[in-house]
């Protein structure tokens, strides 16, 4: 068994646990189950509004209409559909505000305390989907740097066991992990397959003599994160 899949089985014993647990107690009738239904009353109900609805037809509406009918499908466009309408007027208001406050110390000064309130949803936020959380007022981004890697054959299970060892060890201290790899290189899937921020990086070379990318694989010996 894999590293990988060994980790998710061991992270995966408490969720069974505590859904049996909820299954036997709904069941028991302890509760209402309007109050607390069955997981598997739960389940039922996301398959059943997953699925065509049933007023609904392959030769009265057509094939594309009635295989996205469903409720649940409905439900999940109206919701992405207020997702990205409130990302688009965060990002429209958010990055003209941000270079005013960092041009201006008065609207600074005046925004900040708005800005401090919002520090904690957009931490709640990265934590679910990845990335960065931003540090306390006054305080750094405590984070840990894994570079100069150089992998046999560009072999992705080495790669993926030192990510993993370093997080099993070292990297519970820090807020993040930072790594880097070349454009084009193959070991670039390997960070794919955590949580994570994309950060792009631009490097140029110094030579006294010719260019040196044709003996080396067109790639850098090494990358350094140069900055965040």
């Amino acid at each position: 068994m894999s590293s990988a899949l060994r980790d998710f089985a061991r992270g995966a014993i408490i969720p069974l646990v505590l859904i049996i647990i909820w299954e036997a107690v709904a069941r028991a009738g302890v509760f209402s189950p309007v109050v607390l239904p069955p997981p598997s009353a739960v389940f039922n109900r996301w398959l059943a509004s997953a699925m065509p609805s049933p007023v609904s037809s392959v030769a009265k509406d057509g094939w594309f209409y009635w295989a996205f009918s469903g409720e649940l499908i409905h439900d999940s466009i109206g919701s992405l559909g207020r997702v990205i309408v409130g990302f688009l007027v965060g990002a429209i208001l958010a990055l003209p505000l941000g270079l005013v406050m960092g041009a201006s110390e008065r609207v600074y000064q005046l925004m900040n305390p708005l800005i401090q309130v919002l520090r904690p949803i957009y931490n709640l936020y990265v934590s679910l989907a990845g990335g960065f959380k931003l540090p306390p007022v006054g305080g750094v981004l405590n984070y840990l740097t894994l570079y100069n890697v150089l992998i046999a054959g560009d072999d992705k299970a080495i790669y993926q066991a030192l990510i993993d060892w370093v997080m099993a060890h070292e990297g519970q201290k820090y807020d993040a992990l930072a790594t880097a790899v070349t454009h084009g290189d193959p070991l670039v899937e390997v960070p794919r397959g955590y949580k994570r921020q994309k950060l792009i990086s631009s490097h140029f070379w110094l030579s006294y003599g010719d260019d040196p990318r044709p003996g080396i694989d067109n790639r850098p010996l090494y990358v350094e994160l140069g900055r965040l």
